[in-house]
């Protein structure tokens, strides 16, 4: 090999070098956005959360990860249209993830559409039956649809499952008083009042158990 050629076969190598360098730095930056989004979600700064995971689905539209965090960020703010947009977005990518069919629903219920949302809620419980977070939400919307017992089986099944989650003995005893069954509701009452530490929980569940106690 002559000394020209060896001088191109070294800038080729060099090249080679830096462009790997260089997908590998902005593979770095776009997790970055990424890792960034979710942590300000965490934290509550949803507009600058939004800013990063947008920055980061310009790259990668197909994350579903990152979908699912910005949607969580329009909730916070309001911006129910853009966060079921992201959802649906989502569910075109996998669409037999359970998560996003509870996210959807959540967001059904909050437009009133509470039909559309048990819908969703019976599918992921189709994917995944033992699918915690599907039963306790499901048990949500049974309860303000009117089917009480339906709505304590997905809450009993839920404390079956994991007795520690406390809100789900709060909304079982809803269930139960509005089943008429005060008894068992003042006795979740009690339960939940034991365990829950939130302020603005305990001043609730209290208010239901002082009118029920008086009634049983």
């Amino acid at each position: 090999m002559n000394k020209k050629n060896k001088i191109i076969l070294s800038i080729i190598l060099i090249m080679s070098v830096l462009f790997v360098l260089f997908i590998k730095l902005e593979t770095e930056n776009e997790y970055d956005y990424l890792n960034e989004g979710i942590v300000l979600v965490d934290k509550g700064h949803y507009i600058d959360a939004i800013k990063n995971l947008t920055n980061y689905l310009d790259s990668n539209p197909k994350s579903v990860h990152a979908l699912i965090e910005r949607s969580k960020a329009y909730v916070a703010l309001d911006q129910r249209g853009m966060a079921l947009t992201d959802i649906e977005t989502a569910l075109k990518i996998e669409p037999k993830k359970p998560e996003l069919f509870i996210n959807r629903a959540y967001l059904y219920k909050r437009f009133n559409r509470t039909m559309f949302a048990l819908a969703d809620l019976d599918y992921a419980l189709k994917l995944d039956p033992n699918y915690f977070s599907a039963h306790f939400n499901r048990g949500i919307v049974l309860n303000d649809i009117g089917k009480f017992n339906k709505a304590i089986d997905d809450f009993t099944f839920c404390i079956n499952k994991n007795s520690n989650i406390f809100a789900v003995y709060y909304n079982r005893a809803v269930s139960y008083i509005q089943k008429g069954d005060t008894l068992k509701a003042v006795k979740d009452l009690r339960y939940f009042l034991q365990k829950t530490d939130v302020a603005e929980h305990k001043k609730n569940a209290l208010k239901l158990l002082e009118k029920w106690q008086i009634k049983s």
